[in-house]
């Protein structure tokens, strides 16, 4: 199994902001574009009329000024929110138009079920309005958006989110062709990574920000880190070299 860490290791901004008070705004899309990030990670969700936003909660309670579940409303209702401190809740074309074709884009679909579904086809549907194929990775949780995302986007890059790549994680990821795995990085082990990397899947961690974790995990051969503070990957990866 090769233990050597890829050419390119992506530093990849969590929750679409360099700040937790900014998560999934334009406002923190924006400052981690100013940083210098390789990507930027929000969180999506359907609103009631079965728009994309970015929230990463089922409710609205922590990030916003409003109260109860996100599907609940419908768009115009959310933009009244404010979010971050003093903007609307963004949509994801609004973060696609931001973002442009600066940095790759990591859009986690939330939710599952007929919802999920629904969103799927629904941000695949944003991704390729805006020609955005390129530059998207699409990651969930949910098997049932997975599958989806299977069916209505197989040209696009497409990431298992999980806690452990267990045998059912590795199983399905096979079995739908995805292009990788992303798995929170107390489960990261040499051997682990080395055999999703030598089986051809990019593989990720997440959200990692302690430097003694960072310094371990830049010398697997990983595809990128998420990270609350990108400039502590950015160190690590220089004294990696």
């Amino acid at each position: 199994m090769s233990s050597i860490a890829p050419r390119l290791l992506l530093v990849i901004a969590h929750r679409g902001s360099t700040s937790a008070i900014l998560e999934n705004t334009l406002r923190g899309i924006g400052r981690a574009l100013a940083v210098g990030v390789d990507a930027i990670e929000v969180d999506v969700r359907l609103s009631a009329d079965g728009v994309p936003v970015l929230l990463h909660d089922p409710t609205l309670d922590r990030t916003t000024d409003g109260r109860g579940p996100v599907s609940a409303q419908p768009v115009a209702a959310l933009r009244r929110l404010a979010a971050g401190g003093d903007e609307p809740v963004p949509t994801l074309a609004e973060a696609l138009t931001t973002i442009g074709n600066r940095t790759d884009l990591i859009i986690e679909l939330k939710g599952g079920g007929p919802g999920g579904i629904r969103l799927a086809d629904r941000v695949v549907t944003e991704v390729r309005r805006q020609d955005r194929s390129r530059d998207v990775w699409l990651w969930s949780f949910d098997s049932d958006i997975l599958a989806r995302l299977d069916i209505v986007a197989r040209d696009l890059r497409i990431v298992h989110l999980c806690y452990e790549p267990n045998a059912e994680v590795v199983n399905r990821s096979r079995a739908l062709r995805l292009a990788g795995i992303a798995m929170q990085y107390e489960h990261a082990s040499p051997p682990t990574v080395a055999a999703l990397h030598d089986e051809g899947f990019a593989t990720f961690v997440w959200t990692v920000n302690d430097p003694v974790d960072l310094a371990r995990l830049v010398r697997l051969p990983l595809m990128g880190i998420v990270s609350d503070d990108p400039e502590r990957v950015r160190t690590a990866i220089r004294s990696r070299r």
